[in-house]
């Protein structure tokens, strides 16, 4: 809700000549309180969730995330030789488009604004 006095000026100020989009944290459980105290008729977001990447093997030289230690070689999943936080490390996970928090923002939203 951060800067929400600063969009509702905007979306004042702006009247029918331009389109303010709040963005920046919109979750489907802040959705309609950003637009109901802001008055913005668009909302943008990254709406994700973290999946596993299927990979199998990591490369001591490639990562995917600053959290894995790459100076332990090639870790294989599952290998219990291995450090465990290397083995659920972020390396294994992916980010996606979450199509069901997309549905219940919009839902939440015609259901809000009606």
């Amino acid at each position: 809700m951060l800067g929400a006095d600063q969009l509702s000026k905007l979306v004042s100020e702006g009247g029918d000549r331009i389109v303010v989009i709040a963005g920046g944290g919109i979750t489907d459980e802040n959705a309609v309180a950003v637009v109901e105290s802001t008055g913005v008729g668009e909302v943008h977001g990254t709406f994700r969730k973290r999946i596993e990447t299927g990979m199998k093997y990591l490369h001591p030289r490639v990562s995917f995330s600053s959290s894995s230690d790459s100076s332990l070689g090639i870790v294989v999943e599952g290998d219990t030789n291995n450090d465990d936080d290397v083995v659920n490390s972020d390396d294994w996970m992916r980010y996606v488009t979450d199509g069901d928090m997309i549905e219940r923002i919009k839902r939440q939203l015609e259901e809000n604004m009606r």
